[in-house]
């Protein structure tokens, strides 16, 4: 039988967990408009074990994940347990529809009282019908 041998000090990459830390490592770095050389002299280790980071073929220590959580400011949790593309994927589509549901309140409060009124009954007719139930 295999075993992995880790030092205590490291992270293997050969998880899923482990994984999800190299996406969120490549995913922060262009958040952050980052290339790989700024985030080395950012943290003061070579290119190639960044690169090896990001990739999955590194183990990254955990002095590594601090400063590289510390760079990024987030949560060293943060870094290891959530998939940070994901997230801001849903935080950008809920300020999206924030934004389409003020401009269509805007739209709405320019229109005449009469126009007002009328959309609200459309909208009163569909709600009791069941037609306009959002899926």
């Amino acid at each position: 039988m295999q075993t992995n041998q880790h030092t205590p000090s490291s992270c293997g990459f050969d998880s899923p967990f482990a994984q999800q830390v190299s996406r969120n490592l490549r995913f922060l770095r262009f958040a952050h408009s980052m290339s790989q050389e700024d985030v080395c002299k950012e943290i003061g280790i070579s290119r190639s074990q960044y690169s090896g980071l990001e990739s999955g073929t590194k183990e990254a220590t955990f002095p590594q994940l601090y400063a590289l959580a510390g760079l990024y400011q987030i949560s060293f949790e943060y870094l290891l347990s959530l998939d940070l593309s994901r997230e801001a994927s849903l935080l950008l589509q809920e300020k999206i529809h924030r934004i389409e549901s003020r401009h269509f309140l805007e739209a709405f409060l320019s229109l005449s009282p009469y126009s007002q009124l009328q959309i609200a009954e459309e909208l009163q007719l569909l709600s009791a019908s069941g037609k306009g139930a959002l899926k």
